[in-house]
């Protein structure tokens, strides 16, 4: 009677790597906008968390009208390029992990990864403000534009622009 048997050794080492990279990339996070401990100051009282805030989400009560430079243009308008840029990075975020956590960790490559995603997305931001929303804001009102003399949106002092900034932090 003929038998046949293969015997088969897998290094799973590299899937070690792998599934090490993957759960550590789930412990960062990046905060970004006018984050706690902003240095700015303004002149007239307020913080540049309350404009943001006013601006971000709209004040019925003061009549401005929602005009969104972080939420929308991260996860609705430009959601697809921050995903084809993760994509364009990946392998080479993959391979420069691997390396670095062989021999150094997995602290820094990873804080690198989101530090690159954090500066992308700013960058997102900042042409929000440049293109009045990417041309969704709505325009302000005759009056407004009246009292300011100008009709440019949330760039009048820029301190709001300025104040936008982010951090890669690990843990929730």
């Amino acid at each position: 009677m003929a038998s046949f048997e293969y015997k088969m050794n897998i290094d799973m080492q590299g899937l070690y790597w792998l599934y090490g990279i993957a759960k550590e990339l789930g412990k960062y996070h990046i905060k970004i906008g006018v984050l706690s401990g902003s240095k700015m100051n303004r002149n007239d009282g307020k913080t540049n968390a309350e404009i943001g805030m006013k601006h971000e989400f709209g004040s019925r009560s003061e009549r401005i009208p929602r005009r969104s430079f972080l939420v929308d243009p991260l996860t609705v308008w430009h959601a697809d390029k921050i995903i084809q840029f993760l994509k364009d990075k990946h392998e080479d975020i993959i391979m420069k992990a691997l390396f670095d956590f062989r021999f150094k960790g997995f602290d820094k490559p990873i804080k690198r990864i989101y530090t690159k995603l954090g500066m992308f997305c700013k960058q997102i931001i900042d042409d929000a403000f440049a293109s009045n929303g990417f041309g969704q804001w709505l325009p302000l009102s005759k009056y407004t534009i009246k009292k300011k003399g100008h009709s440019r949106i949330l760039i009048e002092t820029e301190q709001l622009r300025r104040s936008i900034t982010f951090r890669t932090d690990k843990g929730s």
